[in-house]
């Protein structure tokens, strides 16, 4: 059984603004977003295997391949 940490049991977080993107990249952007999303999709389908009882090979989910 897995256990996700709600924001009360996370640690804190500092963040840093950085002036200069990376100069090697086509556009000068920095991300910000990969790193915090990357356990979000196996927990939720995780969830949902839990709560329909089906084991999920593959995504888009949708009803209809829930509830075959």
């Amino acid at each position: 059984e897995y256990w996700l940490p709600t924001i009360m049991e996370s640690f804190k977080v500092k963040w840093i603004y950085m002036e200069e993107g990376r100069s090697d990249a086509p556009i000068p952007a920095k991300g910000i977003a990969e790193g915090p999303l990357i356990g979000v999709l196996p927990a939720l389908i995780g969830a949902i295997e839990r709560a329909v009882g089906k084991r999920i090979t593959r995504i888009p989910i949708d009803p209809d391949y829930l509830f075959k």
